[in-house]
């Protein structure tokens, strides 16, 4: 029996590296690192439409130990990752993910702000939406 599609099933380090495992037939492919940055920890939000489509939105670390955090998503479908448009980011193959190859959804370095996924999902017609906090200088 298969598992429901699409699936990714997705672990957490104990060093906080984001990581998928990935399936490869009847058996399990090393540990693969899903975005880069060495030494950072990403914050890593991901829902399932249940059909098709897994939507991934992430933070470029945690917010308490990045200057400026962004925040940024992609898709995977088929065996990719895609833009929000469907252009392609990186096959499996190609990870880990280069957070400026993803789309920027909040540009932390443009606004002076740092900012930290809450959530991920998508609406009626598939389309991402994200929710996010901003966190203001003091706060």
């Amino acid at each position: 029996m298969s598992p429901p599609a699409p699936w990714l099933p997705y672990a957490r380090s104990l060093g906080m590296t984001t990581r998928y495992l990935l399936p490869t037939g009847m058996s399990w492919s090393a540990v693969t690192p899903l975005i880069a940055g060495e030494g950072r920890r990403p914050y890593v939000k991901v829902a399932s439409d249940g059909v098709r489509t897994i939507h991934v939105a992430f933070t470029d670390g945690h917010p308490m130990e990045e200057e400026r955090d962004s925040l940024y998503y992609v898709a995977y479908r088929a065996g990719a990752f895609l833009h929000a448009d469907g252009t392609p980011v990186a096959r499996l193959d190609d990870l880990p993910i280069d957070p400026g190859d993803a789309d920027l959804v909040y540009d932390a370095e443009a606004r002076g702000v740092s900012s930290w996924v809450w959530d991920v999902a998508a609406d009626s017609l598939g389309c991402p939406a994200i929710a996010y906090a901003v966190f203001p200088e003091g706060t």
